[in-house]
């Protein structure tokens, strides 16, 4: 199952059966915001909000997006054996980011989830795995906002301006304006 018709067919299958909106956002936010762990997090569901705010509008645009470095002929792809078998297994679906927000499949698995990647598509399947990636980088050193929205849109905070990073910088506003919005 290597060609994007499959990709494309479920994609558009799914989208009308399971839709998930803003709403189903706040909801899996709330169910699942109490078990991120770090410390500098001031308002954790705001936190959520905030990263799903800026991966897909708030669950707006809540549709898979294929990332070529993690498919045939990618940078990721190339090195890692274990990419090659979800390829295999489930073709394109398994280069896409997932869900609200935008959690890679293959990084979910990593996090130890044993679904296909088409049920990701759900807020309230992949919150959890969201979660543990925000506690995965806490434990990796990420101690600041910055560093947790910079390691989520990078993979890692490592050797970035974070004053002058766009995707942190435009986290960190969302953050600030659904804090202000939750209080």
């Amino acid at each position: 199952m290597s060609d994007y018709s499959s990709f494309v067919g479920l994609t558009a299958a799914q989208l009308k059966k399971d839709f998930f909106g803003p709403m189903d956002v706040v909801k899996a936010a709330e169910q699942n915001c109490g078990y991120l762990l770090a410390p500098c997090i001031e308002n954790k569901k705001a936190f959520m909000l905030a990263v799903a705010q800026r991966e897909s509008d708030g669950g707006l645009n809540n549709v898979p997006r294929h990332e070529l470095t993690y498919g045939p002929g990618g940078a990721y792809y190339q090195k890692d054996d274990t990419l090659k078998a979800q390829n295999r297994k489930y073709g394109a679906l398994a280069a896409c980011s997932w869900s609200p927000w935008q959690i890679m499949y293959p990084v979910a698995v990593e996090l130890k989830y044993a679904g296909n990647p088409g049920d990701l598509h759900s807020p309230y399947v992949a919150a959890p795995y969201v979660v543990e990636y925000f506690n995965r980088a806490l434990r990796r050193g990420a101690d600041t906002l910055e560093k947790l929205f910079c390691s989520y849109n990078h993979g890692s905070f490592g050797g970035r301006d974070l004053a002058n990073d766009a995707y942190t910088q435009a986290v960190l506003k969302f953050y600030e304006g659904f804090k202000k919005g939750l209080s």
